[in-house]
């Protein structure tokens, strides 16, 4: 009898320390997993919410991508110059000698207005002494016209003013450097682009600290024309040439140093 009750108790005594056992295992896997979780979720994209994401969606999915979003999120210097944007100058900014060091491109290619303002979380710096949004509204225009969006040119030039207001309202003290949609060599993008840029232009203008560049006249051309081909990468973005072009207009008539 007395060793049946030293068996059972062996037993009760070793079920105990495996339950134990079992339960700070799960305890550690538990912790494990919140971890993983939680290093997941910091590396995901952020995003401010924005009236434009009603008619907008989906984001630019491209924000995510290794070269953006967290490139962006972990870079903490402070900055002078801030520089949002789409492809235009997501390809310029990737020049050699485009950028000094003390300025942060955060464009991303495919970007529209709507993407531009809801990345806001990309931007770290708290105090810059310019903000250039290029180009104003190019992905938006292609959208539309090729019928990628359900959007129309009034939506685009709210959009474009959200943008630029949000812009004052986050950086009160930064100088706001506008650049329009410039030419192309798709004749359908060249018809509509000129009544937006003007509205947008018109808007950026009656804001004190903001300055618009001249980027018809960097081409050389009025509202509506189309492009040279020897000014153009591709149909839609400009070359390494007019890159620096606009780059010289915007120091030169904006007084803001890339």
């Amino acid at each position: 009898m007395l060793k049946r009750i030293l068996i059972l108790s062996i037993i009760i005594l070793f079920t105990i320390q495996a339950r134990c056992h079992d339960s700070r295992e799960d305890k550690r896997e538990k912790q494990l997993q919140s971890l993983l979780v939680w290093v997941w979720a910091i590396n995901q994209p952020q995003f401010t919410i924005s009236p434009c994401i009603e008619y907008m969606k989906p984001l630019n999915i491209a924000y995510g991508q290794s070269e953006y979003w967290p490139r962006f999120h972990n870079d903490n210097k402070q900055y002078n110059t801030i520089i949002r944007g789409n492809s235009t100058m997501d390809i310029s900014c990737r020049y050699d000698n485009f950028l000094s060091d003390t300025t942060q491109c955060v464009a991303v290619g495919g970007n529209t207005l709507c993407d531009m303002e809801t990345q806001r979380p990309a931007i770290n710096t708290t105090n810059p002494y310019a903000i250039v949004i290029s180009s104003g509204g190019g992905n938006d225009i292609i959208q539309m016209v090729t019928n990628e969006r359900d959007i129309t040119e009034a939506q685009i030039v709210n959009n474009g003013k959200y943008l630029i207001d949000q812009t004052r309202s986050e950086f009160p003290g930064a100088k706001i450097v506008f650049i329009p949609v410039h030419p192309t060599l798709e004749s359908a993008l060249n018809a509509v682009t000129p009544a937006i840029n003007s509205n947008l232009e018109v808007y950026v203008n009656s804001l004190s600290n903001t300055c618009v560049v001249d980027i018809m006249g960097i081409f050389g051309k009025t509202a509506g024309d189309m492009a040279d081909e020897s000014q153009m990468l591709d149909s839609i973005h400009y070359n390494i040439t007019m890159a620096f072009s606009v780059k010289s207009a915007i120091g030169n008539d904006c007084g803001v140093n890339l």
